[in-house]
């Protein structure tokens, strides 16, 4: 089967719906098809360009186009590759703020528009992200409702077979707008890339032999990182434990200030922090099938499109998760016994799971939708 994917940007790393878009697509090559993939507002472009990009021993053929280029030639030059291509099914890979620095690209309904003029193909849409669901303040309201209208607008225009999210909650707020939706379950966006982990940093090997925590993602901010400390905190107080939380969060100036919160809550009870900057997707493999726990920065309703969290249950490392009391429904149904409302019990888990990537399911998952008698 042929598919084409539009996304916002393709650079590696860069861009997480980039990112799932190139290893499912790489996947479904693996099993038989034929994608392709059109970046359609690429700000780390500033020319198109036709690429073949590789992941996991798997080329991809890419279509790159500048955010910096106007809509009618961006759109132009997409509905030139899409018709060339033929593809049976073309999926919008849907985040408001790929498409628009804003996050309101009603530039899409007019693009879209044109390349449906010959609509040859069966239409999907899987919607990572939607509108703001807690806004703050005027801005963010505004944002938000009209966020909402594009949502509204972008499924009556294009009438898509299907239409997917990763998560129930996103699942119900689509529902009460009378529009289906089916869900897709997200798989991990860290792997391993070949049978062998890579070997840790020297200095940091002394570390995984006692308790080792890790925290993979952006940096919590406000209230969250104040929760956290406070947690890990109050658990150096109960057990007497000592750890070492291994910091896999990039340089911010939020990562700055997550660090300093840290030693001024641990430093007493000698815990160590290990700031790793920026690592490469083998070595956060290592850590994961290594580290005695991970720390998930989701809360109960969202934990579904967190790709580092599923990363983390696919490595099998049990997940501590601080916004969680234990109570609400998870819905992940994937490993959910890894899942805890405490470090406590997290860090007490001894059972090792072996390495469970959900790639190849979730990729059968997809293209299973459209073999159905009533998806035209």
């Amino acid at each position: 089967m042929k598919v084409v994917f539009l996304c916002g940007a393709m650079e590696a790393g860069r861009d997480g719906v980039g990112d799932y878009v190139r290893r499912l697509s790489a996947e479904l090559i693996r099993q038989g098809h034929h994608p392709a993939v059109v970046a359609l507002n690429d700000r780390y472009i500033q020319d198109v360009f036709f690429e073949i990009q590789k992941t996991e021993g798997t080329i991809i053929p890419v279509l790159r186009i500048p955010e910096n280029w106007s809509n009618k030639r961006r759109y132009g030059i997409a509905n030139k590759f899409i018709t060339d291509f033929g593809p049976e099914i073309l999926s919008l890979q849907f985040v408001p703020y790929s498409f628009h620095v804003k996050g309101i690209p009603y530039h899409m309904l007019f693009g879209l528009k044109h390349i449906l003029t010959e609509k040859r193909f069966k239409f999907h849409v899987m919607f990572h992200e939607m509108w703001l669901d807690t806004p703050v303040g005027v801005l963010q309201r505004i944002t938000a409702i009209a966020q909402k209208m594009l949502v509204a607008r972008l499924v009556k225009m294009l009438k898509p077979a299907i239409v997917n999210v990763s998560i129930p909650f996103n699942q119900i707020r689509l529902k009460k707008m009378g529009i289906t939706s089916a869900i897709l379950n997200l798989f991990g966006n860290i792997y391993k890339e070949g049978r062998m982990d890579v070997p840790l940093k020297t200095e940091w090997r002394k570390h995984i032999d006692g308790i080792s925590l890790l925290y993979f993602g952006a940096p919590p901010k406000g209230r969250f990182l104040k929760e956290l400390t406070d947690k890990l905190e109050a658990f150096c107080e109960v057990s007497r434990f000592s750890f070492t939380i291994f910091l896999a969060c990039g340089r911010s100036g939020a990562k700055d200030r997550f660090v300093e919160e840290l030693h001024v809550k641990l430093d007493v009870f000698g815990c160590e922090i290990v700031d790793c900057g920026f690592l490469e997707i083998d070595m956060i493999s290592s850590l994961m099938t290594q580290c005695t726990a991970g720390i998930s920065r989701s809360s109960a309703n969202l934990l579904g499109k967190s790709g580092g969290t599923v990363a983390m249950l696919e490595h099998g490392l049990p997940v501590w998760m601080p916004k969680w009391d234990g109570s609400d429904k998870l819905g992940l149904g994937f490993r959910e016994e890894l899942i805890f409302a405490d470090l406590n019990s997290a860090i007490a888990t001894m059972k090792k799971h072996k390495y469970q990537p959900i790639l190849e399911d979730v990729a059968k998952d997809f293209l299973k939708q459209f073999n159905s008698p009533q998806v035209t």
